[in-house]
């Protein structure tokens, strides 16, 4: 895999987008005989954005104007994995 920012900011890109997606697909198949299903495909979308995220938090923008955008991209990543966690996590 490619180094450096601009990969890091791609890898946590792409592992949201599908993380997001899998959570619609999740969405229109809500029904109880489904959820063990649905939480082991999700488990999957939950441990590459856990991955992406640790990797994008230890790398650091070029550019220090890219600071802010650094941060809220997290934050959002975040919030996804924090999704994810509320249907995977069993309670």
């Amino acid at each position: 895999m490619e180094s450096g920012y601009p990969a890091r900011v791609a890898q946590l890109g792409g592992a949201t987008l599908v993380a997001l997606s899998a959570l619609e697909v999740a969405e229109r198949r809500l029904h109880p005989p489904e959820f063990p299903e649905l939480r082991r495909a999700l488990s999957l979308s939950r441990e590459r954005l856990e991955r992406a995220l640790e990797e994008f938090r230890a790398a650091q923008p070029d550019d220090a104007a890219l600071h802010d955008f650094h941060e809220h991209f997290a934050a959002g990543a975040t919030l996804t994995l924090e999704a994810l966690a509320r249907f995977v996590d069993p309670g």
